[in-house]
């Protein structure tokens, strides 16, 4: 009389099945947690160039020049630089001032370098 239960290879053979599927939703965790420091990273250069231009634009028209901030000069406002986050700053014209603004830093989601540009005019 044969007893209840399963045989050794079935068992085998659901292990392996459910050890795949697992293994997979694993995968798509960890790619979903590296696309949210992604996206966070790309949040916070979004407002560090922001901020980086709203203090431009305090200045008096005559005083606005090209700028790079480093990490050292980004901490030293308050905030928390990236990694190795540069902020370029580029002034051109006279009467009509074109600045474009550009965060670069190394994104540690990606394991990549990322860039973005943010360009405005300021008048006198």
């Amino acid at each position: 009389m044969r007893g209840r239960g399963f045989t050794l290879s079935e068992v085998l053979m659901a292990s392996t099945i459910l050890s795949i599927a697992v293994a997979g939703l694993l995968m798509v965790f960890l790619k979903t947690i590296l696309l949210n420091q992604s996206s966070r990273e790309l949040s916070t250069a979004t407002s560090h160039v922001q901020f980086a231009l709203e203090e431009i634009r305090n200045l008096d028209f005559a005083n606005v020049t090209s700028q790079t901030w480093n990490n050292a000069t980004i901490a030293s406002t308050g905030m928390t630089p990236l990694t190795n986050e540069t902020i370029v700053i580029a002034v051109s014209g006279t009467d009509v001032l074109n600045i474009n603004s550009t965060v670069n830093w190394f994104d540690t989601g990606s394991r990549r370098d990322r860039s973005i540009s943010i360009e405005t005019i300021i008048v006198e």
